[in-house]
């Protein structure tokens, strides 16, 4: 298992090299030839993860003109759009019955992947502009949900090469730098936080405009990566709702992250800082929480920083539960059920 954790380690830290590799990757199309009014993104699971991203820290460029579809189905897509199905696996079924959705209903359509799977196939079949994610630096049992930087820095590529947003490069040029200058002490950070945790339910939370980029991913790494029930929320919704569900002790203990933005309102960090101190003098021993507070000059280099801190954190977080934080055995498991009740494809 020590050969995997190092992989694991390996991958969450070369999130800053995957940006400037895709950065200087030549392959792919400097401009598009067709001209589109929106795009339409199908992806699932880690594969999605660096859309929401890109659509949280740079979407008032984008002038509402990305969507990102988790289903086996594009919905309400314009005929000037154009498509990307995005599967770093190139086996998820979602994606793949998405994928020709687009094919029908796109007025172009590019396809993302690792690997020789299926949605490779399909697209080299149908002579559909293929990007492939360049894994061959990569530990050998790399995961999608490591691809963070490979698919934003794609992303972002093909948006200026369709026409959209204004100097998107040079945002991401500008946080990788930021991110770079304010990476040291995030590991210990996260490990720190990680045996705080331990024994406890995590509960992420973030301002809701970048709830997908940081509670959401930092969850998910939680369940793929420890192995371990986690759960997210956006500032300020859960005021109105969920805070008081934690009037009832259930015997279990929860352990509440607050992931802040510089940008966050001062509202909101009221409203957390607030929520705590209530807490505690209401005596809610089952429960505590922690500021954490997200350093850097621009937004997009933070929320990588954020997302550093989200697979730290879930990675010592196995360590000290003594679980492997690679496979995803059970998803797996279950995939294939799924095929053998004559699903799509196995992914």
């Amino acid at each position: 298992m020590s050969e995997a954790r190092d992989g694991m380690a390996t991958a969450i830290a070369g999130l800053g090299n995957q940006i400037r590799f895709a950065l200087a990757d030549t392959t792919l199309p400097g401009k598009l030839d067709q001209v589109f009014d929106s795009i339409e993104v199908a992806a699932m699971g880690g594969s999605a993860l660096a859309w929401d991203v890109l659509n949280e820290t740079m979407g008032h460029k984008l002038n509402g003109a990305l969507r990102i579809h988790r289903d086996y189905s594009v919905t309400q897509v314009s005929s000037d759009s154009l498509g990307i199905a995005c599967s770093v696996s190139g086996n998820t079924e979602e994606t793949l019955a998405a994928y020709e959705m687009m094919r029908e209903q796109c007025k172009g359509v590019i396809a993302i992947t690792a690997g020789g799977g299926e949605l490779a196939k399909r697209a080299i079949s149908a002579s559909v502009e293929l990007i492939r994610v360049p894994l061959e630096n990569e530990p050998s049992d790399f995961q999608p949900r490591n691809s963070v930087g490979y698919l934003l820095t794609y992303g972002v590529r093909l948006l200026q090469a369709a026409g959209f947003g204004d100097d998107l490069l040079s945002e991401i040029e500008a946080a990788v730098i930021d991110y770079d200058n304010n990476y040291d002490g995030i590991e210990d950070c996260a490990k720190q936080a990680a045996e705080w945790i331990n024994g406890n339910i995590p509960i992420i939370y973030s301002t809701a405009s970048l709830f997908n980029s940081l509670a959401r991913t930092t969850k998910i790494k939680f369940n793929e990566n420890a192995k371990y029930p986690a759960f997210a929320g956006a500032l300020p919704e859960v005021n109105h709702n969920e805070m008081i569900g934690f009037e009832s002790d259930i015997g279990t203990g929860f352990r509440i992250i607050y992931l802040s933005d510089p940008d966050d309102s001062n509202a909101v960090i009221n409203r957390f800082s607030t929520m705590s101190r209530l807490f505690e003098e209401r005596n809610f021993s089952h429960l505590q929480t922690r500021k954490v507070d997200l350093i850097g000059d621009t937004r997009l280099g933070r929320v990588l920083a954020g997302i550093s801190f989200g697979d730290w954190c879930s990675y010592h977080l196995a360590m000290l539960r003594g679980v492997d934080p690679t496979p995803v055995d059970f998803i797996e498991d279950f995939k294939a059920e799924l095929a053998k009740n004559g699903n799509i494809t196995r992914g």
